[in-house]
């Protein structure tokens, strides 16, 4: 992650959001939610995406802890990697109550390896899934070898319960498969939110000190 200083004082989110553009090349008619899950309008991916462009890569963390203040931003690209050390790579929440680490905008074949994320008892979600491109829905999706901590609902969230987000189209994810994952001390681990969220692989996981474990509801 170029220019991240990772020492769990410095605000990290403008290195590693450049970082996610730099290395890919998607193209968005509209971010789907802000920190708190508001419809945010226009924006754009990487700057030199082509019409619908899906290349992606890999972003690899260091050992370290990575503070962010606002969502890290990703929208439709095919291939995203999310690399780390395990233990020692740490993404930890810095911003206002009720935030989002990290959103994901139609993302496929996403990987996300060997990360602590921290919400700090803050955060509202970790990773939330919400893709409003279309026919496109997100699939192929893969967690492994992460810790999900201190969420004010949930480490990994797919579909918002909010109407506005909602509104604008959400689309499914679907086929993922969660692999040797630790959540705890949240409210859900893993919450499962809107129709047609299906075939979700819940592997060799670890639930600690939630009020429920895997949360499924459809609206």
């Amino acid at each position: 992650v170029g220019g991240a200083k990772a020492d769990g004082r410095t605000d990290d989110t403008k290195a590693i959001q450049a970082t996610v553009d730099l290395y890919t090349t998607c193209q968005d008619k509209k971010m789907n939610a802000s920190a708190a899950g508001v419809p945010l309008g226009a924006h754009t991916c990487g700057g030199k995406a082509s019409q619908g462009g899906t290349a992606c890569s890999t972003v690899f963390f260091p050992a370290g802890t990575y503070r962010i203040s606002a969502p890290i931003y990703v929208g439709r690209c095919t291939g995203l990697m999310f690399v780390g050390t395990g233990a020692t790579t740490v993404i930890e929440w810095g911003g206002a109550e009720g935030g989002t680490m990290f959103i994901s905008n139609g993302t496929v074949f996403g990987r996300w390896e060997g990360i602590v994320w921290d919400g700090k008892n803050s955060a509202k979600w970790g990773v939330s899934y919400n893709s409003t491109h279309g026919s496109l829905f997100e699939t192929r999706e893969m967690h492994r070898n992460c810790r999900f901590s201190n969420f004010l609902d949930a480490g990994i969230s797919v579909g918002v319960t909010n109407d506005a987000v909602r509104s604008m189209g959400k689309k499914e994810t679907a086929e993922a498969l969660v692999q040797n994952c630790i959540f705890e001390n949240s409210y859900k681990g893993i919450a499962l939110q809107d129709f047609n969220d299906y075939d979700w692989a819940i592997d060799g996981c670890t639930f600690l000190n939630n009020s429920y474990g895997v949360y499924s509801h459809t609206h």
